[in-house]
């Protein structure tokens, strides 16, 4: 392998071609520690989260709103908000 611009790059010759390492090279390797990122896994905390349940829909209803894709449960709880505004009023 040929490595161009390798001025600045440990064991690279000064023909661009990587050098093996020794064995005193190889046994003061420490292993590399991962920095933590600055975000976590998975979805950030919301601060009303919601409630997970299940619930039964008509086939015909669920079709619909798979149908328009990604987020369709979302669309479903949207949908659902202008009821409950109304009713709670």
């Amino acid at each position: 392998m040929i490595i161009k611009n390798c001025s600045t790059l440990p064991n690279v010759g000064s023909d661009g071609e990587v050098q093996g390492l020794s064995r005193a090279e190889i046994a003061s390797m420490q292993p590399m520690v991962m920095k933590k990122c600055c975000r976590s896994r998975g979805w950030s905390p919301k601060a009303v989260p919601k409630k997970q349940l299940t619930l039964r829909l008509s086939p015909r209803g669920v079709d619909y709103f798979q149908a328009q894709g990604r987020g369709w449960q979302t669309h479903i709880d949207e949908t659902r908000h202008p009821y409950v505004k109304h009713k709670m009023a």
